[in-house]
C-alpha cells in the first residue's frame, strides 16, 4: 500500500459542506462519457454496488458506511 490518502481515490476537493462525492461524481462523468457510456451509467450506481456487495459479504454496517462516506447509523443497508 504505501500510500498515507485516507481515500480510496486520491483528489477529489470537497465542497462548500466538506464533501468529496461531488468533485469525483463530475470526474467519473466525464471518464465514463470519453468511454461510450450513456446517462444511465452513474456515479451514485458505483456505490450502490459496493454497499451491496459489502452487506452480502457479512460487513458490519458500521464499517460499511465509514468506507462508503455515509452517515451512522443505519443509512448504508437501510437505503
Amino acid at each position: 500500500m504505501g500510500n498515507t490518502e485516507e481515500y480510496l481515490f486520491s483528489g477529489g476537493a470537497k465542497n462548500q459542506y466538506g464533501i468529496r462525492s461531488d468533485t469525483l461524481s463530475k470526474k467519473f462523468g466525464r471518464i465514463k462519457t470519453k468511454l461510450g457510456f450513456g446517462r444511465e451509467y452513474v456515479f451514485h450506481s458505483i456505490r450502490k454496488t459496493v454497499a451491496t456487495k459489502l452487506e452480502q459479504a457479512g460487513f458490519q454496517e458500521n464499517i460499511a458506511a465509514d468506507i462508503l462516506g455515509h452517515e451512522k447509523p443505519n443509512i448504508t443497508y437501510g437505503l
